[in-house]
């Protein structure tokens, strides 16, 4: 998400160059955390890592996406609506 966030704000998308991530630019990203960080201690202590996509939800879920935005962000992500909207409430 954060990839997305700094292409589509701080990039000039008509380069084709490689551009630079700036420091300024960097703590201007919004960073939002969990009041529970739980369920991030979970997948830590189960040591599923791998689990991306479970990870990237929670990340969603965090900054509030509706599935259709999870789907601007990640066109390819592998979450189904039933399993996004399913989950519960991060914050």
């Amino acid at each position: 998400m954060i990839s997305f966030y700094h292409r589509n704000v701080f990039l000039d998308l008509e380069k084709v160059v490689f551009q630079k991530i700036l420091i300024a630019n960097a703590k201007k990203i919004p960073i939002k955390m969990p009041n529970d960080l739980s369920a991030f201690i979970d997948i830590i202590d189960k040591k599923e890592y791998y689990k991306t996509d479970k990870i990237d939800e929670l990340i969603y879920k965090i900054y509030d996406l509706t599935y259709d935005e999870v789907l601007i962000v990640d066109p390819q992500s592998s979450i189904t609506r039933e399993e996004y909207e399913k989950g519960g409430d991060l914050c």
